[in-house]
């Protein structure tokens, strides 16, 4: 489930303000102010959105990142004089959506941090980070999980050498159980999951702020039954082991919201129960806290202040005040300018005048007090050894999963040499088929070419026949003309006049006179 939406004060080095919040449709507004008036609210582009971070970088711009009600991831920067943007990722699925984001600056990078869950039944999850580098965005998967497994993000910080601290939680029947990995700066690479704590109620509303020395303090709010209680956790990066003992603050049977923490000089922690501002005091060294009590009754509104110094080191606060538009008063504030704030108790400094009176009038009760002491370290170190055992199983499941993964790769590559082999074996099958194929083809050649030159020598044939044939012929027809002139030769003509003036038909002869010559007239 996606968390509340609180605003968030930026403050440049120059002391220039922007406030950012959801307008009434939604959108994404923003004010500012150099003095003390504020702007009108601008809306930076009217889309609707369900989530959005802020955070300011070292040349004093502002990045916004902001997941809309149309399923987009956008990335916002502020050039000095109007907005750029670029969608980032887009979810098809209508079974997923982003319940979490982040974005900060350490200096050095801006890091986007968002997580992908799914409504579906043992489907997947995922962690994104994507950063800055070589001006193009670069994004990884950190973390998968299934949805069974119940994982929230609950917590991104960064110290000022520019490591971050990324805390998630895991949700196991009716417990709790946190978890801690860490991104180095200078090697860029990102720590194995380390268990934090595990407890028996559900535990939410994360907020940390990381001191000089590198290390995370956390408070959250912890839910059992009825009861609830907000608790401490101190992270040591250069620790082996992460787990430590966690301390309560204060419990109570009212709800309790907006927690704090705030490590300056002393370890203050802030939070709203029963419609009051309450605080709580500890210190680096140990895990005592005591509680100041009510700080005021006036409404409070919780907001995220990130201040900017002039080293160029951004501060990330949660802070509880008036807050917009006057921003006159937090609770942190109230605390250290009112010097007649009374303790009221602690936990971790009983009253030992009290214990000597009960000790002496009631000298049972102190070997009784031994007993609970010594059955409460009793408890301290088997819970230690069940955190032992809780964190191996988790690197057992580590290892079965890369087992799993190698088995995987080791099938697809199998999978691959398998359908290379069955592709080998086509092709050679074709060159066998295209061999066998080859002498045929000869054969057939060669028969066709005998065939051909047996035709050729048929017809050569026929025709030496025909022209042998019309030789005899022509012979024939120039022998016969001989003989038929030889003939008309011998035989005389009848009928016809020879010039002699006599014609033979049959036995008669017919003799033609001349014409007679006109001058015997």
């Amino acid at each position: 489930m996606a968390r509340a939406v609180i605003p968030c004060l930026v403050e440049e080095s120059l002391g220039k303000q922007w406030y950012f919040a959801l307008s009434g449709q939604q959108a994404v507004e923003y004010s500012q102010r150099d003095n003390k008036t504020w702007s009108e609210p601008l809306q930076i582009d009217g889309y609707p959105v369900k989530l959005f971070s802020v955070t300011i970088d070292n040349e004093d711009k502002i990045h916004l990142l902001a997941y809309g009600t149309s399923k987009q991831l956008i990335y916002y920067e502020w050039n000095g004089r109007q907005w750029y943007q670029k969608m980032l990722y887009r979810i098809a699925s209508r079974f997923e959506n982003i319940s979490f984001l982040e974005i900060l600056s350490t200096g050095t990078r801006i890091h986007l941090f968002y997580y992908i869950e799914n409504s579906l039944k043992k489907a997947e999850e995922s962690l994104i980070h994507s950063y800055m580098e070589d001006g193009r965005w670069k994004s990884e998967v950190l973390l998968n999980f299934l949805t069974e497994q119940v994982v929230a993000p609950q917590l991104v910080r960064s110290d000022d050498k520019g490591n971050v601290f990324c805390v998630y939680t895991r949700t196991i029947r009716t417990q709790t159980r946190c978890y801690f990995i860490r991104f180095d700066n200078n090697s860029g690479a990102w720590s194995k999951p380390a268990i934090i704590f595990q407890r028996p109620g559900k535990c939410s509303n994360f907020d940390g702020e990381t001191d000089s020395n590198g290390n995370l303090h956390m408070v959250w709010v912890e839910e059992a039954g009825s009861d609830f209680r907000i608790n401490y956790a101190k992270i040591n990066p250069t620790a082996l082991n992460y787990s430590n003992a966690v301390a309560n603050i204060h419990d109570g049977t009212a709800p309790i919201q907006y927690p704090s923490i705030h490590a300056d000089k002393d370890l203050h922690c802030f939070w709203s129960q029963d419609g009051k501002a309450m605080a709580g005091r500890g210190n680096y060294t140990s895990l005592s806290w005591e509680l100041i009590g009510e700080i005021t009754t006036e409404p409070i509104n919780p907001y995220i202040k990130i201040s900017k110094s002039l080293e160029g080191k951004a501060r990330v606060r949660s802070e509880l005040g008036d807050g917009y538009p006057n921003f006159e008063w937090t609770v942190d504030t109230v605390l250290h300018g009112n010097k007649d704030i009374t303790r009221i108790t602690t936990y971790d400094e009983p009253d030992r005048g009290s214990e000597k009176r009960k000790s002496s009038s009631m000298p049972s009760v102190s070997s009784v007090w031994k007993e609970v002491q010594s059955l409460s370290e009793h408890a301290e170190e088997l819970n230690d050894k069940v955190m032992e055992i809780n964190k191996r199983l988790d690197e057992f499941y580590t290892a079965l999963y890369q087992i799993q993964d190698y088995i995987r790769q080791k099938d697809k590559s199998w999978f691959q040499i398998e359908a290379q082999i069955r592709k080998l074996t086509f092709e050679v099958e074709q060159a066998r088929n295209l061999r066998s194929k080859i002498p045929r083809t000869w054969a057939a050649a060669n028969t066709d070419a005998a065939e051909e030159e047996k035709i050729q020598d048929n017809k050569a044939e026929t025709r030496a026949e025909n022209s042998s044939e019309q030789e005899i012929f022509a012979d024939k027809y120039i022998n016969g003309n001989d003989n038929n002139n030889s003939i008309l030769k011998k035989t005389s003509l009848k009928n016809v006049d020879t010039g002699s003036g006599e014609i033979q038909l049959g036995n008669v002869s017919i003799l033609i006179n001349p014409e007679e010559d006109p001058d015997t007239y």
